[in-house]
This record gives structure tokens, sequence and C-alpha cells, in this order.
């Protein structure tokens, strides 16, 4: 006759069974320290490379010489030796400009997101005219959010004409390579003195300011094939002038080309 199991025999347990449950959380806090200890030992330039994005898009902005707070880095652009473990917020602001506005729109950053954008165009911008000799006959400035490059009269165009230079469309060559890495809107603006036009091809003032931002806005999307779609051109003739037209040097610096960047627009 067989043995009948009693309830102690049926439900009894190895007393060392806690054993395999401590093993795992041994093994799990090894992995902890191991994961903290990698962390510590990474390259402090590839650190604020990543977390520059908080303090350089968001924070303030710094160009010098140019009249602007600019110098921000462009995580973007940045090419990562490896992967490392970042919060999940700055692994989506590492994306292109349109991604990073909409999250930073998302967290209710968008104005401090959009004026680092701005001045991500502007560090690129000087970077770009580096080495062309250029000086003071170009300006990059921060008006009302939107970032203008003031070119003087002799940097694309001679007195009284409207056909881009060689040079000008050399300068203008890099501007457009800046401006293809962005999603902003731009405006292009002639401006002129209030000396009357005597002769040639343009009657007036108007004329020769619209013809000058619109061959601009063609060179950027014909020759460069940018976006259409992104480019207007506004001839303000001598309505808007920086100075009184009351001296030659006055009217000289009334004589310009300007790109206007538009910082992005907000969403509502």
């Amino acid at each position: 006759m067989k043995r009948r199991k009693t309830g102690e025999e049926r439900f009894w347990l190895d007393a060392n069974s806690w054993m395999v449950t401590f093993s795992d959380l041994l093994t799990l806090l090894l992995t902890f320290f191991v994961l903290l200890l990698s962390m510590s030992s990474l390259d402090n330039k590839v650190l604020r490379e990543t977390f520059g994005f908080f303090s350089g898009t968001y924070g303030g902005l710094e160009l010098e010489g140019s009249g602007i707070a600019g110098g921000v880095a462009t995580p973007y652009d940045v090419r990562y030796p490896g992967m490392y473990v970042v919060p999940p917020g700055a692994l989506l602001a590492q994306g292109f400009p349109e991604q990073r506005l909409a999250w930073a729109e998302g967290q209710g950053r968008a104005r401090r997101f959009r004026g680092g954008m701005i001045g991500e165009i502007a560090k690129a911008m000087k970077k770009g005219f580096a080495g062309q000799g250029l000086g003071k006959a170009v300006e990059i400035r921060s008006e009302k959010g939107d970032l203008v490059v003031r070119f003087a009269e002799g940097v694309l165009f001679e007195i009284g004409k409207a056909r881009i230079g060689s040079r000008g469309r050399m300068i203008l060559e890099k501007a457009g390579q800046v401006l293809a890495r962005f999603p902003n809107r731009v405006r292009i603006e002639g401006h002129t003195d209030d000396l009357p036009i005597r002769g040639g091809r343009y009657h007036t003032n108007w004329e020769l300011s619209t013809a000058r931002a619109v061959n601009v806005l063609r060179f950027f999307t014909d020759s460069l094939e940018l976006d259409p779609g992104r480019f207007s051109a506004v001839g303000y003739g001598e309505y808007k002038p920086l100075v009184p037209n009351t001296t030659s040097e006055n009217r000289a610096k009334n004589r310009r080309a300007e790109i206007v960047i538009l910082s992005p627009p907000r969403k509502g």
C-alpha cells in the first residue's frame, strides 16, 4: 500500500532557494556600477558637444565683432565616434532644425530655441565669410529676432547696376551653402540712397533696388537650386535708410543689399 503524502511534504521548499534571487540582484548591481564607470570615463569634449545644445541653443548667444549674440554649437553636425547614454530629449534635439523646433515647442522652449537657431546661422555665416577679405563691407546682426546679413554696395554690385559681379557670386555661394542647411524663410532686400538716377536702364531707385533683390533671389533659387518657396524679394529704394542721406559717407551706407533670415514662425 502506497504511503499517502502529507501537506508538509507536498509544499516543501529548498531552504537555499533565496540565493538565486540574491545572485540576480548582485549581477544587476554589478552591471549598474560598470555602466557608471564607463560613463565617467567619457571624453569631456564629447560630453560638451552632446549637452551643448541645452547651454547653447537655449542659452545666451555671442558672436564677436558682429553685434549679435551667436556662437552656439550645431549638435546635429557633430559626428560622434560611438553611442552614449544621453537624455531622450537631447537625442531628439540632435535632429534637423524642423524636428528640433517641434520638440522645443512641445517643451515650451520655442522662443529660446528660435534665438538659438538664428545664432547658429550667424556663426555659420561668419565662418563662411572668413578669409574673403570683406572686413566692414559685410555686417551680421540680429534685428527684432531675425538675422540680417548686410552687404555694402560694392560687394555684390557696381554703382548703378543690378548685375551681380563675379566676386559677389562667390560670396553669395558661401551664404547659400549656409541657407541650405536651415529651413528658415529668407527675404532679400535692396536699398539705395536718395540721389535720383540719371540715364541708364533703371529710371528710379525703386526699380534698381528691386532688380538687385530679384537677382540675388534668382541666384539662390536658379544657380544654387534652393527652395523658391522659402524666398521673397523686395526693393525699398531710398525709403528705408540706415542713416540720414546728408553726406556722401551716409549715402554709401544706405546703398546696400540685405539677406534677412526670418526667425521660425510661431504655431497657432
